[in-house]
């Protein structure tokens, strides 16, 4: 309450619910609390992804190489990386290769141009940090990939930690380089995963200023069909327990003024990587869906309720 995002509607939520403490938690903050648990700890249960994973590491297995990729059961995609620091001409429309264009787009930002399909181009900050995040993934440095532009379904290796995106001092930019120098072509990573996928990336090949890769990827069962059939399984209603003192919360007011050179961490649950998505706001809520991720089209999306600073899955059922 003290971090809304939109005070004055979460006064009149509370009002609504009668300023009820209990009633508040239970019809407000636990429904919230539940599907994020839920989602965040489904993407991620062997108990359920846990076949299709030994299928994935099977299929790698039998299929170790760049040119077998495409034989195993998943979805095979390629996407190229290319270094490029070239300034858009103000004011010049850009077509986007391989993408629906509407003349109402404008100008694509610089993670977003291409110039035919499956190409990116990536400025001197976007290219460090991803070769960076390309090396750890094979092992090659000691990074972590935060997820990577047009690699796979925006993997987060949690193991390790690499700086955001930044500026590089010419000695970081030289050890950049001299971990470019160690990525692999022609070699698969370990099978890697993210809320939606199980993938693995090789490098087709490598050049100055650009990468070629290619990814086959696995799609996990989507929440929402598993949940329809858990729901069959689960009592119709489970009575609400009070189980402690809930005292009413003071609601924050924002400062309207932003501090500088900061930075603020967004909201767990917010959705992975992605570009071209469409976002839309409704005047309560953002919604966040689709997009490409450089393994293929998303079908997927989130929902952010600034009032109660919180992200939500979208629906999986009957989507485009």
């Amino acid at each position: 309450a003290r971090q809304s995002k939109k005070p004055e509607v979460l006064r009149e939520i509370f009002a609504a619910l009668g300023n009820d403490p209990f009633v508040i938690a239970e019809c407000l903050a636990r429904p919230a609390l539940a599907a994020r648990l839920a989602t965040n700890l489904y993407a991620h249960d062997e108990r359920i992804h846990g076949e299709l994973k030994r299928r994935a590491e099977a299929e790698l297995a039998a299929h170790g190489s760049v040119k077998q990729m495409k034989q195993a059961s998943g979805t095979y995609s390629e996407m190229e990386w290319v270094k490029s620091d070239e300034k858009p001409i103000v004011g010049q429309s850009r077509k986007l290769s391989g993408l629906p264009t509407s003349e109402s787009a404008g100008e694509a930002p610089a993670l977003q141009q291409q110039d035919r399909p499956n190409t990116i181009k990536l400025d001197s900050t976007e290219w460090n940090d991803n070769v960076q995040k390309l090396a750890a993934a094979f092992g090659s440095a000691d990074v972590v990939a935060t997820p990577l532009w047009g690699v796979g379904p925006g993997v987060p290796m949690h193991r390790r930690d690499v700086p955001q995106a930044r500026g590089y001092s010419a000695v970081e930019t030289k050890s950049i380089a001299q971990s470019y120098q160690t990525i692999p072509v022609g070699k698969l990573t370990q099978l890697q995963d993210d809320e939606d996928h199980y993938y693995a990336t090789a490098v087709v090949s490598k050049g100055k200023d650009q990468l070629k890769l290619a990814t086959v990827s696995w799609l996990k069962q989507p929440f929402d069909s598993w949940r329809a059939k858990a729901e069959t399984q689960m009592p119709v209603t489970m009575a609400a327990q009070i189980t402690a003192d809930y005292r009413l919360p003071v609601i924050g007011s924002p400062s309207g003024q932003c501090s500088v050179d900061t930075w603020t961490a967004t909201a767990l649950g917010a959705p992975e990587s992605r570009y071209y998505h469409t976002a839309v706001w409704t005047g309560s809520e953002m919604i966040v869906w689709g997009g490409y991720a450089g393994f293929g089209y998303l079908n997927t999306g989130r929902r952010y309720d600034p009032a109660t600073d919180t992200w939500t899955a979208t629906s999986t059922i009957n989507e485009p």
